[in-house]
């Protein structure tokens, strides 16, 4: 969980995380540590150098779409400098012998670089102006954020700002169904997918996808075995 309070240009800002991480904490540990201050230094750059220091009411109607693509290419490229520290680790990972496999996985110099690609994780964030009440929320996976709105008789309701990446959509369920063989059955149940198919647009979908070999021994082996030598195939 994130929760940071910036000072920028005289104008308090609040970002907001929250990653449940799946398989594991590293995935979420790497984007709770790196994109907060990702996030900011670019909001910096922005409102320096692209809306001259300026940013309220007047201006909003430019600086919402800059703003949100900004967001976007963050989590996108965090996406993405994830998964090409396994492929630089692992340039030919169909190239790998068991053996050598096991002793990739199991040695703590490079461990936390797979974990951080092997385990994924969801976020729902919100990047709030609080001086003028501007808001932009993100969301990846089924993870999202909500506005909550008290009425004036004392009652709650809440409006979710970001749809939800799961099985119910209609290009998420048809994904799933792809990745699998015609011959398989009973591949979702109760909107959970049965078998080894990526989790709908989580961090880290294409992180571990050139490493197979790598994948297959967390899978279905207990990580140990004779240490080798991995000079061919690792980058």
């Amino acid at each position: 969980m994130v929760c940071e309070s910036w000072e920028i240009l005289g104008q308090k800002w609040l970002f907001l995380a929250i990653c449940d991480g799946h398989g594991g904490p590293a995935t979420a540990d790497c984007v709770t540590r790196k994109l907060p201050n990702g996030i900011r230094l670019a909001l910096e750059d922005i409102l320096e150098n692209t809306l001259s220091n300026q940013l309220d009411w007047g201006n909003m109607e430019v600086a919402q779409p800059i703003i949100a693509s900004m967001l976007s290419q963050m989590v996108e490229a965090l996406n993405g400098l994830i998964g090409e520290a396994v492929r630089k680790l692992c340039r030919h990972p169909n190239a790998l012998r068991e053996e050598q496999a096991r002793a990739l996985v199991e040695s703590e110099k490079y461990r936390e670089r797979l974990l951080g690609a092997f385990n994924r994780s969801t976020l729902a964030a919100a990047l709030v102006n609080v001086t003028h009440q501007f808001m932009w929320a993100v969301g990846v996976g089924d993870s999202s954020v909500a506005l909550s709105i008290a009425d004036p008789d004392g009652s709650r309701r809440a409006h979710r700002l970001c749809d939800m990446h799961t099985l119910k959509d209609p290009q998420e369920y048809f994904r799933a169904w792809m990745c699998h063989g015609q011959g398989e059955t009973d591949i979702i149940e109760h909107d959970r997918i049965l078998g080894w198919v990526e989790p709908p647009r989580t961090h880290q979908d294409a992180a571990i996808c050139d490493c197979y070999a790598v994948r297959s021994i967390y899978r279905s082996t207990t990580l140990s075995g004779q240490r080798s030598s991995l000079d061919a195939v690792l980058g």
